[in-house]
Parts: C-alpha cells; sequence; structure tokens
C-alpha cells in the first residue's frame, strides 16, 4: 500500500501582537555568534511600520572597537499561514539583488524552520536613512521613488531566480475567476464597480513577456531615506514575478492616500521617463491596488500613523481612496469602450 502524504507542516508562528517586542537578547546573542564571531549584543530597536512582520535593528559590538547594525526579521502568524515559504522566498530574492548591486539589503542569516525565534526569520545587513511620508519635496520625493523602482524592475535577474517567485496571475485568477467579488470587496463602496471593471479587462491582462521582478509592496513605507535621497528599497516578503505595472499602481495609490494626486501623477511621469516606456494597462492596475486599500485601509492606516503621518484621518483616507477609484474606473472604461486596447491606456489618461 502506497503512502499518501499530506502537505507539509507549517513552520511555528507566533502572535502578530508579539512582534513589536524585542526578541530575546539570548536569542540575539546566538545570532551575533553566527553573524559576527566575537561580538556581543548592544542596542535593539524596533523599527516602525511593519504590520505582518516584526522588524528589530540590532547593534552588534565588536569584535574590538567595531560596530555594526543589522535587521532581524520575524514573520507572524498570519503572514506564515498565508504564505508558508515567505522566508525562503525573501531570502532568494535578496541574494539575487545583492547580485546586481541593487538598493536592497544584504542578507546575512536564514532560520526558514523557526528554530531559534519560534517564527521564520531573517537577518539582513542594515542600510542607512529611515523611513518618511511627509516630505518636505513631494514632487521630488515621488521622482526619487520611481527612479529606485524603475532600477528595481532593470534588474536582470535569470529565469532560475524568477522561478523562485510566485507568479502574481494566481491572485489575481482567485479574485476574478469568479461569479462574484468577495463579500469583503463587496460590502466596501465602490468595491464591486472596481471588481467588476477589472473582471472585464482579465481576458485582455496577458501575462507579462518576460515576467520581471515584482516587489509586491511597493509603497512608501518600504522606502528608506538618508540625507534626501532613496537609500534602499526594503520589506521584500510579497515579491512576486509578472507584470511591473503592479508596483506602479501600488506607489500611485499610496501616494495619493498621503501627498494626493499631483505626487502620484508625478511619480508616473518619472517612472515612464526612466523606464523609457509607458506604463501598459495601468487603469486595471490601479483598480487591482484599490481592492487592497479597499478592505484593508484600516489596517493602511495604522502603517501611516506608526511612521508618523497621525495627520491623516480615516475619514479623509477614505475620501481620497474614493477620488483614485473613480478616475481609474473612468479610465479603465473610456479604454475600453473607445478603443479596445489591450496594451495601454496612454490616451485615456491624456
Amino acid at each position: 500500500m502506497t503512502e499518501t502524504l499530506g502537505p507539509a507542516p507549517l513552520p511555528p508562528t507566533i502572535p502578530d501582537a508579539d512582534l513589536r517586542r524585542a526578541p530575546s537578547r539570548q536569542h540575539l546573542a546566538a545570532i551575533a555568534a553566527t553573524v559576527r564571531p566575537g561580538s556581543v549584543v548592544g542596542a535593539v530597536t524596533r523599527l516602525r511600520g511593519g504590520v505582518a512582520s516584526g522588524m528589530h535593528a540590532v547593534q552588534l559590538r565588536g569584535p574590538g572597537d567595531a560596530t555594526r547594525w543589522v535587521v532581524v526579521r520575524r514573520y507572524g502568524r498570519w503572514r506564515v499561514e498565508n504564505d508558508p515559504l515567505v522566508a525562503q522566498r525573501e531570502w532568494a530574492t535578496l541574494a539575487a539583488l545583492e547580485r546586481v548591486a541593487a538598493p536592497t539589503p544584504q542578507p546575512l542569516w536564514l532560520d526558514a524552520d523557526g528554530t531559534v525565534f519560534g517564527c521564520p526569520t531573517i537577518v539582513t545587513s542594515r542600510l542607512p536613512g529611515r523611513g518618511l511620508l511627509a516630505p518636505r519635496d513631494p514632487l521630488a520625493y515621488a521622482r526619487g521613488l520611481a527612479d529606485g523602482l524603475a532600477a528595481i524592475h532593470a534588474a536582470p535577474l535569470e529565469p532560475r531566480e524568477l522561478s523562485l517567485l510566485v507568479d502574481q496571475r494566481s491572485e489575481l485568477a482567485d479574485l476574478l475567476e469568479r461569479d462574484a467579488p468577495p463579500s469583503g470587496l463587496a460590502q466596501r463602496p465602490g468595491g464591486t464597480d472596481a471588481w467588476a471593471m477589472m473582471r472585464c479587462w482579465w481576458p485582455r491582462i496577458h501575462p507579462a513577456s518576460p515576467p520581471r521582478l515584482v516587489h509586491g509592496d511597493f509603497w512608501p513605507g518600504n522606502t528608506l531615506w538618508h540625507y534626501g535621497r532613496l537609500s534602499g528599497i526594503v520589506d521584500w516578503e510579497q515579491v512576486r514575478q509578472g507584470d511591473p505595472a503592479q508596483d506602479v499602481a501600488c506607489c500611485r495609490l499610496d501616494l495619493a492616500l498621503l501627498l494626493g494626486a499631483d505626487a502620484a501623477a508625478e511619480f508616473l511621469r518619472a517612472y515612464e521617463a526612466a523606464s523609457g516606456q509607458p506604463v501598459a494597462r495601468l487603469a486595471f492596475w490601479d483598480l487591482y491596488m484599490t481592492t487592497w486599500a479597499t478592505t484593508g485601509l484600516d489596517v493602511w492606516l495604522k502603517g501611516y500613523h506608526d511612521l508618523g503621518r497621525t495627520d491623516l484621518s480615516i475619514g479623509e483616507a477614505r475620501a481620497r481612496l474614493a477620488r483614485f477609484t473613480e478616475d481609474a474606473l473612468a479610465r479603465a472604461a473610456a479604454t475600453f469602450a473607445a478603443t479596445g486596447d489591450e496594451t495601454s491606456d496612454t490616451e485615456a489618461r491624456a
């Protein structure tokens, strides 16, 4: 008789609420001995902005007078249950990006099985800078984000490296190849309209050829800034392969919520200039990102507040999201009806 094997067991997890607390110094000492032999653990600081993972900057002192900071990222219960391979995938992505000298952290240590901290964990280098959601010059800030994202999308990853990544189309299929929108989306203002328009477009959304690296959660809170310049792109736990337009739409939406429509428009203009081509099917991807925000805006707002934007109220965020959604719906409908264009909605944006 042949034994039937079930799915691999999930690694151990800890409640998401526990991620804010620093790891024990005993466990950190074990990491220090591996990452930097002869060092001792110094200061430990929580890095703000994480929602489904906990991030702490850890100072390693020694040997001698040398000091180095590393970042310990622990993945919480929600992330592990929804993506058991999250740690391995982020590790592999950072290793590939290190090869092409991208502005991303260097991977230093991986515990995919949660042996040390009780949950999957990676340790990376700490890049200079900090999160910035209230820039003095919003348009220059948008241009910096655009240039950084274009550089990431241009990274020449090999097919072997891309094969490690989840195909973004699987998530789109789960959303659009059904008879009705998910209940959580249908219960929110504008959710059903966005889903219905995306579903009309779905047969025209062909796989990206060739597929590119997609950050998967490229919003300003996942970037670092040092003396007014973008110094790093972090948080690669939702990395995908597919159409990089998803990242463009993701950042556009967050900029619209945080800084207004002008910043979102400047980001798009700068990205297209840096990448050398218009963003195809932008209205579709804009709508896709609104489905994320529509069902998760309360959580997004916590991330904004955690990074200092306590001035943004839930009421104002909802109003800005509604305007963004209405604009994307109008562009998607105009392009679909007037041109049937499968590749670009540039004319509708003009």
